[in-house]
């Protein structure tokens, strides 16, 4: 397959990306968030990590003088970091990211969704999936955009995708490999010739569509962390029929949202508060010492 066009140059989409996009369900921007920004970000983990932004649910009390690879290393993931830091939030009105959505779903977009993935030496990978079907939205417009904050390789558990638009949910099956997180995957046995790696420098923002079946592997190495910050997006004139995170009874119109461009057309119902922001110990690291482990232990038994 030609790549050419899978490419955002200097932040710029053009046309050939946004058929690209529409063909294939990616595109890649490389160096599309400054290094500035990216360092910025990481120092915010590490200040949400040493409790300085409040003690969210999961968060494991840590001693001063601790090291931020110490800090972040105790956690596979952050959920709704934008519920947790100011510059988490406005960060998800990113320039360029926002308009570069907007050129792909239209000029009204909101944002129901932000999850920051540690990714530290050992941590297991997440089966082939469709994020349309974690979070299913009224019109198919969903939109992820994975904001690498370190270098992301097929070493340390990069994405792998599928570059093929999809217009349904594909089946799923079980998956018994313990080098994944899921219980469940798609059926991919069709597209194995297909799969392609995303390796990505940090600051690069890679885009795809809700439909686009993708994965990533465990972190195999000993000493790379595998940051990266993952928003999802969607086109405002939709309504949001989400359980959120797949629990419960999906809502009618589920109204814990930021609008992030254009006009919202259902501004009339209000918004709510009912994700709650937590942090999900880093159990499965294989770096993780006896110590952490053991305040791990003790923080889930209270």
């Amino acid at each position: 397959m030609n790549r050419i066009y899978a490419y955002i140059l200097d932040g710029i989409i053009s046309i050939e990306n946004i058929v690209f996009f529409n063909n294939h369900g990616y595109l890649v921007a490389p160096g599309m968030v400054s290094p500035q920004e990216v360092n910025a970000l990481k120092k915010e983990l590490a200040t949400i990590c040493r409790g300085e932004r409040g003690a969210f649910k999961g968060f494991i009390p840590v001693k001063n003088g601790a090291l931020d690879g110490e800090l972040t290393g105790r956690y596979r993931a952050l959920h709704f970091p934008h519920k947790m830091s100011r510059i988490f939030h406005n960060f998800l009105f990113h320039r360029k990211i926002t308009a570069t959505i907007t050129q792909l779903i239209g000029p009204d977009v909101k944002c129901m969704h932000s999850q920051l993935y540690i990714k530290g030496p050992g941590c297991k990978g997440h089966a082939w999936h469709q994020d349309e079907k974690i979070i299913p939205t009224g019109d198919q417009s969903l939109i992820g955009a994975w904001v690498a904050l370190d270098d992301a390789s097929v070493e340390n558990g990069c994405l792998w995708i599928i570059p093929q638009r999809q217009e349904h949910l594909a089946r799923t099956v079980p998956q018994y490999s313990p080098e994944y997180l899921e219980s469940e995957t798609i059926d991919v046995s069709a597209y194995e010739a297909q799969m392609i790696p995303l390796e990505v420098k940090a600051g690069s923002v890679l885009f795809y569509h809700g439909y686009t079946i993708h994965a990533s592997q465990p972190n195999k190495t000993m000493y790379c962390n595998r940051a990266a910050l993952q928003c999802h997006y969607m086109n405002a004139n939709a309504e949001l029929p989400w359980s959120v995170d797949g629990r419960g009874v999906p809502v009618e119109d589920m109204r814990d949202i930021v609008l992030i461009t254009g006009v919202d057309p259902y501004q009339w119902k209000g918004t709510n508060n009912i994700c709650c922001p937590r942090f999900e110990p880093a159990t499965d690291l294989a770096h993780v010492n006896d110590r952490t482990k053991e305040t791990i232990r003790l923080v889930k038994q209270s």
